[in-house]
């Protein structure tokens, strides 16, 4: 087993994704509500203490010094997984767009996190359960 299942990361993701809510409540026409990489894996943190020190990663965010942050490693494995298991996933992914976008900051239990991401032409990967 890899790091992903010894630390029950999906049930985990499907926790946190499973209460993300719009925030004008349930039976929007959009469906359910999008998040960042970003976003579950600081939720993740939050729910269950600890995890990203048993994965051996740092949360995520510019100026950590590290290239492999739990957010990145959450939004590779969810885009590895749906790109294999295609509509049979629970959860389906997609981007937002960067265009514009100077920054986003997300705040964690160890403070705020400036997203790496934005300003460099790449998307961010965002996730939801699919309805």
């Amino acid at each position: 087993m890899g790091k992903w299942d010894d630390n029950d990361m999906t049930a985990k993701v499907l926790d946190v994704l499973g209460d993300a809510r719009l925030a004008g409540g349930p039976g929007h026409h959009f469906g359910r509500a999008f998040a960042t990489s970003y976003q579950i894996a600081v939720e993740i943190e939050r729910r269950f203490p600890g995890t990203a020190s048993a994965l051996g990663k740092h949360l995520g965010g510019a100026g950590i010094g590290a290239q492999n942050s739990v957010a990145q490693y959450v939004g590779n494995v969810l885009s590895k997984q749906i790109k294999a298991r295609g509509a049979s996933h629970p959860v389906e992914g997609g981007f937002l767009s960067s265009i514009d976008v100077v920054s986003m900051t997300y705040d964690s239990p160890g403070g705020e996190i400036v997203s790496s991401l934005t300003g460099t032409g790449f998307d961010l990967g965002i996730f939801r359960l699919r309805d």
